[in-house]
Parts: C-alpha cells; sequence; structure tokens
C-alpha cells in the first residue's frame, strides 16, 4: 500500500506483524506530528496504533493493507480483542465519514455483517466526495491513549538518562525488536507499558508483567495491596497517585489514567457512575464488558505471588521460614466470616468443632477450637510517621510483627495462635463509628464517601501466645465499644457503664500481654 504518513494519519486501515499474521484493524499515526519517541518517519515504514490492543507498531508498507478492499479477509472468524478492534474502527469511520451506525439489529444481523455489506457502500460515495487535503480526525479517547504510552516511553528514558545508563540505549533497542514482538503476547510493562521482549517479572495480580524498574519502584505497593493496608497506590501501575478510584467490593484502587488506558471508550466514565462497581480483580473472569486488557490472576496465585516476591526475612541469624502449618484460634467469628475468606482465598484449611449459641462462645472441644492453614510469613515496614492509631497500640502491634518473624515457636513446632478479628467495614452508616485504625472521618479518594459499599476486611493479628494463656482470650467481645468522640450506636459499656473506648478489646489486651511476657524470647 501506496502511503504518505503526514497525510494519511487518522486512516483507518488493515495491517498484520508478519505475513503469516491475520490482518488487524489499525490507525495510521504520523512519528513526526504525534512526536513519538521510540519511532521516526522512514521510507517505507509507517506507524499504526493497533485498535483493541492499545499498542503501537513500526511495520512495513506492504504489511499495511486498504480497509474496505480487504474488509472480506479482515472481518472472517472475528473474535476477542480483534473483534473488539473492528467494531472501534468502524465507530471511527462513522464520525470520520459522518454516517450513522444502527443501534439495533434484527435476525441474524449484528454490527458486524452490517459493516461487511454496508460499508463498501457507504465509503465509496464519501471518499469521491471528501477533500483529499482534509486530515481525518483521531477521536479524542484514542489520542489520550497515544499520548500517555507515548509519555510513560518519554519518561521513562528521561530517568535513565538521569542515571547515566547509556550503555545500549533502549530507545534504538526497541526501534529494532518492536516490529517483530507478536501484540497477542502482550509483551510489555503494565506499569510504564513500554514493550520488550526480555520481561520475567509477572505482575501479581493480572496477567502481564512487570519490567525491572516498575517492579522495584512499586515494591511498597504491592505490599499494601497485599496485606490490606491504606490504599495510597494504584493496583495495576503501581504508583501512588492523588486520586484514585476504589472497588466497591474489595481493597482494590485503580488510578484514573490507568482506566482509561486499560477500558474502551468512556470505560472510566462508565466505572465513575457505577455505586457497585465490582473491579477487575474481583470479577476473575477472562472477559469484561468495559476493559480488554486486565484480566485478573487466581486469588490463590495473587498470593503465592506476592509471597514469592516477598520471602521471609533471614536477618539476624534466624533461618528462613518455610511455608508451614499452623493453627489458628478464631475470636468471636459469630458471622463465620473467616472459613469463608479462607475458602474463597483457595488456602487449604480444616475447621474443627466450633458451634455458637446465643451469641456465645460454646467450644465442643475446647483443645481443637481452631482452624488449620498453611503459614505464608510476611517481612513488612512501616513508616513510623504514618502511624494514625488511638494509645499507641498500632505502634504496638506493627513492632510486634517484625518480633514475630524471629520468634523460636517458628523453629521448635511449638503451636502458633492467630487471632482473626473482623475490622470495622466503611459504609455510609457506620463513618461516625469508624474502624480501630482511624480516629477521624474516612476519606474515600476519587469517589464520593456515599458511592462506597461496605468493605469487610480481616486483620491477621499473628499473635504467638502461650497455651495457658488462651483461655482468657477466647471470649474477648469486639468492636462493641463506643469509640470517644465519634458517635455511633451504643454497644457495649463498662462494668460503671462507663464506655470504654477500643483500645480495651481483645487485640489490645493480647498484645499487652505478649510485649510484656514474651518479648524476652526474641533477644
Amino acid at each position: 500500500m501506496k502511503i504518505d504518513v503526514e497525510k494519511q494519519q487518522g486512516q483507518i486501515v488493515w495491517a498484520k506483524i508478519s505475513k503469516k499474521s491475520k490482518l488487524w484493524p489499525a490507525i495510521i499515526i504520523s512519528a513526526k506530528k504525534m512526536n513519538l519517541v521510540y519511532f521516526e518517519d522512514q521510507p517505507g515504514k509507517t506507524c499504526v496504533w493497533w485498535l483493541g490492543n492499545d499498542t503501537m507498531s513500526q511495520l512495513r508498507n506492504d504489511l499495511i493493507f486498504e480497509f474496505i478492499s480487504e474488509i472480506k479477509s479482515g472481518m472472517a472468524n472475528l473474535c476477542g480483542q480483534r473483534e473488539e478492534g473492528v467494531k472501534q474502527a468502524i465507530k471511527i469511520l462513522s464520525s470520520q465519514f459522518n454516517f450513522v451506525i444502527p443501534k439495533h439489529f434484527d435476525g441474524k444481523c449484528n454490527q458486524i455483517t452490517w459493516a461487511l455489506v454496508k460499508l463498501p457502500i457507504i465509503m465509496k460515495g464519501t471518499t469521491k466526495n471528501r477533500n483529499q487535503d482534509e486530515e481525518l480526525i483521531i477521536p479524542e479517547n484514542f489520542l489520550k491513549k497515544i499520548m500517555m504510552t507515548n509519555n510513560n516511553m518519554k519518561r521513562t528514558i528521561e530517568e535513565k538518562e538521569k542515571e547515566k545508563d547509556i550503555e545500549n540505549p533502549r530507545g534504538e533497542k526497541r526501534k529494532l525488536d518492536v516490529s517483530e514482538i507478536s501484540k497477542m503476547k502482550n509483551q510489555y510493562c503494565m506499569a510504564c507499558r513500554i514493550v520488550s521482549d526480555k520481561l520475567e517479572i509477572k505482575h501479581p495480580i493480572f496477567k502481564g508483567y512487570l519490567c525491572d524498574d516498575c517492579f522495584t519502584k512499586g515494591k511498597d505497593i504491592i505490599v499494601s495491596i497485599a496485606k490490606d493496608n491504606a490504599n495510597e497506590g494504584c493496583c495495576v501501575c503501581l504508583t501512588r497517585k492523588y486520586t484514585l478510584v476504589l472497588c466497591g467490593f474489595c481493597i482494590r484502587a485503580y488510578c484514573n489514567e490507568c482506566l482509561e488506558f486499560y477500558c474502551e471508550s468512556k470505560g472510566l466514565e462508565k466505572i465513575l457512575d457505577d455505586k457497585t462497581w465490582k473491579c477487575f480483580a474481583c470479577l476473575y473472569t477472562t472477559t469484561s464488558k468495559t476493559t480488554n486488557k486486565l484480566i485478573p490472576r487466581k486469588p490463590s496465585d495473587q498470593l503465592r505471588n506476592i509471597y514469592n516476591l516477598y520471602p521471609a526475612s533471614t536477618e539476624n541469624n534466624c533461618i528462613k521460614e518455610q511455608i508451614q502449618e499452623i493453627h489458628v484460634l478464631n475470636l468471636k467469628d459469630i458471622q463465620n466470616n473467616v472459613p469463608k475468606a479462607l475458602k474463597n482465598l483457595d488456602f487449604p484449611f480444616k475447621i474443627l468443632e466450633i458451634s455458637y449459641l446465643n451469641g456465645d462462645n460454646v467450644d465442643n472441644n475446647k483443645k481443637n477450637a481452631k482452624l488449620v492453614i498453611q503459614y505464608y510469613p510476611n517481612k513488612e515496614n512501616f513508616d513510623k510517621e504514618k502511624f494514625f492509631d488511638l494509645n499507641d497500640c498500632m505502634r504496638k502491634f506493627f513492632s510486634f510483627l517484625q518480633i514475630k518473624n524471629k520468634m523460636e515457636a517458628l523453629h521448635d513446632g511449638r503451636t502458633i495462635y492467630w487471632a482473626f478479628e473482623t475490622s470495622a467495614a466503611i459504609k455510609v452508616s457506620e463513618q461516625k463509628t469508624i474502624s480501630r485504625f482511624v480516629n477521624t472521618q474516612p476519606i474515600i479518594v476519587g469517589m464520593d464517601a456515599n458511592d462506597v459499599q461496605q468493605r469487610s476486611r480481616f486483620i491477621w493479628t499473628n499473635i504467638t501466645i502461650l497455651k495457658s494463656d488462651i483461655q482468657q482470650f477466647t471470649n474477648q467481645y469486639i468492636f462493641l465499644h463506643k469509640i470517644p468522640k465519634y458517635g455511633g450506636k451504643r454497644m457495649k459499656c463498662g462494668e460503671n457503664n462507663n464506655d470504654k473506648p477500643w483500645c480495651f478489646s481483645s487485640i489490645h489486651a493480647i498484645l499487652s500481654s505478649f510485649i510484656k511476657n514474651n518479648t524476652k524470647r526474641c533477644k
């Protein structure tokens, strides 16, 4: 196909990576006009943006074909991203040549079959009347995606230049390799979206890869996502953002840039309008109405990925902890949330005899009142300036997490007891009865607080206590104390009808006992 890139920018065409590949819908883009960092306009070569795949390549002109002349071949055996790309191409053509796509189809007819018959007729008349010097308009949402990808590439190059890493410049290498990489393999970093054929680190949540730089910079974000801490960053690009969109059902947060890039046209608008939005990680499906790119891994695979990325500490002559079976002391879980959570995460576990009667914990066999699951060691670093607890309890808790991995109990065969507590949920009716971790009203970034659904979470407190001390904790009430100054319905009072703050709950009692009696064993 003869191409004048500057005059034909925005033209819808068919293209293929190699002669044996299938035809794929694409847009011609000018490297000069778009100021692309990896490509230059070269004789006999043209840059294209792959519709439905949201990546760009520079191809030989003999791999690019007229859209109408090859429409039958291009629309044969459509499925997945390729079919979505054809639909995008039809929509762009309708805006460029001012024709209307029917909203409803009858019988076996659909948008693809309609276009196969009608487009050659429509385009034959419109192209004759069109001024050849008139520039074809690329829709705004596609321009944003192209520029966002280009800017991410540019930023990465600038960062590399600052580090004076000028051996084998990445830009030149990309020019040689990018046209040889199959777009179907998605061999690009999901965070910076730069194409590479040497990506080895898997994205822990979604099917795809991370480059070494993005993985190193995003480690702290991954830990927060894995351990249900406060969300400071996007779970896709692993960077901290000022504006995040929160899932209505889990702890995941997404930045607007990633949602715009990975979602179809107006996908971000649909998400923001949805008051009960279920994010891509929650959906756990290979197809989605709002995205073509974010395919989540299995929940169990996500946890294994996190564990593999963050092995247990081996500092201070401690033996590296192995995945091992442990026992879990279940504190007042009347709604049976803990087994539900473990089952959902595909953890191997079993429940020995536990029953609840009239709100009281009646244990038919107190020695066996525990869950058995697989233990995944963890190592986390927390910024002391970010503690926001009352009465210094959270500082003790996080200090304990660091101590726990060094406990002799991990190595001498004694039982490790984990205390489970169901945390306060964040929803409209409970904003005043705030989580025990926060002493102010919750701020939901990126969405109105009224639109955020309940987020039930589990705080796994990793408590090592002596067997003789277990009984004093089995009947502790959790979250039944009124939180001072932050209202909410009164649910529990002290012996003298005085409200007790949350710090007198079981977690505080266990931590105090542990720190008082057991810290010497770590020295």
